[in-house]
């Protein structure tokens, strides 16, 4: 899907670095006192994957921005491609954040032969673990 997203405004994070609490702090300074942080599982409650993709739509800006793009001038390939996958994948519909996880797997001769793609979805652990490996991505906002 981020082929066909517009690329975030300039200075703009990556969204799981908004729970990092070490970059909150930093970004906060001395403005705020006492702060604290609860971990938790987030879950998106929805009638139904349509239910879903509506709520997307109208309420989450880059989903809002990909309708607004391409919801007017309808792209059926683009449709089918996404069912297509999402189908294959059998995965429960409250799993709409949760993204494939890549793991190289090396050959004999140690160069990397194929990648291994799992979808955990536990979401927490997976912003957690992405949060990590874009520590250093962020901007001195």
């Amino acid at each position: 899907m981020g082929r066909y997203a517009p690329p975030p405004p300039p200075g703009v994070s990556p969204p799981p670095q908004w729970g990092d609490p070490n970059i909150v702090r930093e970004r906060l300074g001395s403005a705020v006192r006492d702060l604290t942080f609860t971990r938790d599982t987030m879950l998106f409650p929805t009638l139904s994957p349509q239910h879903y993709r509506l709520n997307m739509a109208e309420n989450f800006g880059p989903a809002k921005k990909l309708f607004e793009t391409y919801g007017i001038h309808f792209d059926p390939a683009l449709r089918d491609e996404v069912v297509n996958r999402v189908d294959r994948l059998r995965l429960p519909s409250y799993t709409g954040f949760v993204m494939p996880k890549l793991e190289p797997v090396q050959g004999p001769d140690g160069t990397i032969a194929d990648i291994r793609i799992s979808y955990p979805c536990d979401l927490t652990t997976q912003m957690l673990e992405y949060s990590e490996a874009t520590s250093g991505w962020h901007h001195n906002t």
